[in-house]
């Protein structure tokens, strides 16, 4: 006997902003089988008719991640919406900075004091441009995450959040994260995860997941209230030139990991593609594996597969057969 069909959840959008037109809209189009937009709705009318690793790492105990990028206000861009303007406190402070919060909680758990400093350095925007936040998380793990929005151009920056654990390091940037551990012969190994939207898909999921299977959704307001009070009460920290504790939130507490439903491993059930870990042994030409893809979508790429990583493999082992460099081969 067939199983029942789900019928896909009947969505009305309340607001029709960039956010929507460029980060939510092309994920529910990917998710055709789970959503229909039935109605959209926008205070714009205008606006309204346009729409129409327990780690892997072991147990963690450093957060760092610096994040600087020019910022200029422009028509059209996130940087130009009014309600970033200063009425809002924070500016773009209190905008990105939930998202990173966001990130850092789910990756490293609650925050529970926070010391600050924020300058300003940008003529442009009405809010500082420089903040600078230190961070104690439950179980007395350390971390800080420094924010630099200039008005002039800089170099370009990994902007990559790092996590050192006991047994490895985890980075993440906006295109991949890497995941390296060492071992006690000190040779390494890393699984490096790609093909990722930060979260647009896998949000949506949850939600259909709550409401057509009764499951607890992992994005609550409560989460997001959390988040927002990091950066305000880092801002307050920084008016009154000392360190803060943070009260709990009602209803927030710790962010536990989302995993597509049917998943097996710890987060996104990627630990399961053994094949995408290679490790690195200073005696044995490593071969290159196939890419395998985990349940939440990403890419799962062993290090080796990208065709410069393959050429300085190449040349690393050359260059410890014989002694002395040796020039690139087809």
């Amino acid at each position: 006997m067939a199983a029942p069909t789900i019928p896909p959840i009947r969505l009305g959008l309340i607001g029709t902003g960039l956010a929507v037109e460029k980060l939510h809209w092309p994920a529910l189009r990917r998710l055709a089988d789970r959503y229909v937009v039935t109605a959209f709705t926008d205070r714009s009318a205008e606006q309204g008719r346009r729409s129409a690793d327990y780690s892997e790492t072991g147990r963690l105990h450093l957060m760092v991640w610096r994040h600087a990028g020019r910022l200029v206000p422009r028509e059209g861009r996130f940087t130009g919406t009014p309600w970033r303007r200063p009425q809002y406190r924070g500016g773009v402070r209190l905008d990105a900075g939930v998202h990173h919060i966001a990130q850092i909680r789910l990756l490293r758990g609650d925050i529970v004091r926070v010391h600050a400093a924020v300058h300003a350095a940008n003529s442009t925007i009405d809010a500082p441009s420089d903040l600078a936040l230190n961070l104690v998380f439950t179980g007395g793990a350390i971390g800080n995450y420094t924010a630099s929005y200039p008005e002039i151009p800089v170099p370009p920056e990994p902007n990559d959040m790092r996590l050192y654990g006991t047994e490895g390091v985890l980075a993440g940037s906006v295109s991949e994260r890497r995941v390296t551990r060492g071992n006690s012969d000190a040779t390494t190994h890393t699984t490096v995860f790609r093909g990722i939207d930060n979260g647009y898909r896998a949000e949506l999921i949850d939600f259909a997941d709550a409401v057509q299977f009764g499951v607890r959704p992992v994005g609550s307001v409560a989460q997001s209230v959390a988040n927002a009070m990091v950066v305000q009460r880092g801002l307050d920290s920084a008016e009154r030139a000392a360190v803060l504790a943070l009260d709990p939130v009602p209803g927030a507490g710790p962010v536990p990991l989302w995993r597509p439903r049917g998943a097996t491993g710890p987060s996104t059930g990627c630990q399961d593609n053994a094949s995408a870990v290679r490790r690195r042994s200073p005696h044995k030409r490593p071969a290159a594996r196939r890419s395998p893809r985990c349940p939440a979508g990403c890419d799962v790429a062993p290090v080796g597969t990208r065709p410069l990583d393959r050429m300085r493999e190449e040349w690393s082992w050359k260059r410890k057969r014989t002694g002395r460099g040796a020039r690139f081969s087809g």
